[in-house]
């Protein structure tokens, strides 16, 4: 199963039983995905059960009226099962098109609706992308309005056959599955989420420490071939004492980090005095630019 489908699997088991949020997700999913009919019906077409189910059931509840539902298995490859229920034109009537959900129930049950109808979203292992494909632009504002209606920040989009609305901010898609009643994908959503971000600080760690021991590595390299250049012109003997100290104990360990090697010192000295002893002995070797 797709997470989509997981999605709209969590969304079709959210209660609607107050006819003002029923009214306001009937008219979504007739507005975003509703096709019209010559004689003034309206088909709704899916291959998802749950959904028809539910729109079948809250049609029937909420007008008293006999929706039809017809089902057939598709002949293309996959053979998947398509549901159409079809709204007569007195039930299409007796909805008021289109109502302005003043609730915050009613709007989000408006969302609800929008997304069952044209919604999709990537599996959040894959990325983090929703959108609600719309059949004109005017769909796609108004879905984007009323995602802002509730502090998401999606964006919109012409695609061939149509406009989208989409959310790509992983807190963004959180939050309109929690407000659309999504709660069974939001738990599997949030659990990858936060695998994800423990793996990306887990690698940036990873990264920074590899970055830091290469840097140490070439700096060790570039020391040892200062001294031994002075070793070769006969200029050792002539370091100070302090100098000649630090490039004795950097030959016997050319892997320890400049702290280490200044605890290897009587008396120990710290990190920063370590580093400027050395930068000494590579400007008396005469390397350009030292530490650089």
């Amino acid at each position: 199963m797709s997470f989509s489908l997981e999605v709209k699997d969590a969304l079709c088991r959210m209660p609607c039983e107050k006819a003002c949020c029923m009214a306001c997700e009937i008219s979504a999913i007739l507005t975003v995905g509703a096709d019209p009919a010559p004689d003034g019906s309206r088909v709704v077409s899916t291959e998802h059960a749950a959904f028809a189910g539910r729109l079948f059931k809250m049609l029937k509840a909420l007008t008293g009226t006999h929706p039809v539902l017809h089902y057939k298995r598709e002949t293309n490859l996959k053979k998947h099962m398509l549901y159409k229920v079809i709204l007569p034109s007195e039930t299409v009537k007796a909805i008021r098109q289109d109502p302005e959900p003043r609730r915050s129930c009613c709007r989000k049950a408006w969302l609800r609706g929008a997304f069952l109808a044209g919604g999709s979203m990537v599996h959040p292992e894959k990325g983090y992308h929703l959108e609600i494909t719309c059949p004109d632009r005017s769909t796609a504002e108004k879905i984007a309005d009323r995602m802002k209606g509730f502090g998401l920040h999606p964006g919109t989009a012409a695609r061939s056959s149509g406009y989208i609305v989409y959310i790509k901010e992983s807190a963004n898609i959180s939050d309109f599955l929690n407000l659309t009643g999504a709660h069974g994908a939001l738990m599997v959503f949030e659990n990858v989420r936060i695998m994800k971000d423990v793996r990306n600080s887990v690698n940036r760690i990873v990264n920074c420490e590899t970055a830091n021991l290469d840097k140490t590595v070439e700096a060790s390299r570039r020391q040892r071939e200062c001294i031994l250049k002075l070793i070769s012109r006969g200029g050792a003997d002539d370091l100070p004492h302090n100098l000649r100290q630090i490039a004795i104990l950097r030959l016997e360990h050319p892997e320890a980090s400049l702290e280490e090697l200044g605890k290897y010192l009587r008396p120990p000295l710290g990190k920063s005095g370590v580093n400027h002893r050395l930068k000494k002995i590579e400007m008396l070797a005469g390397l350009p630019n030292p530490g650089k």
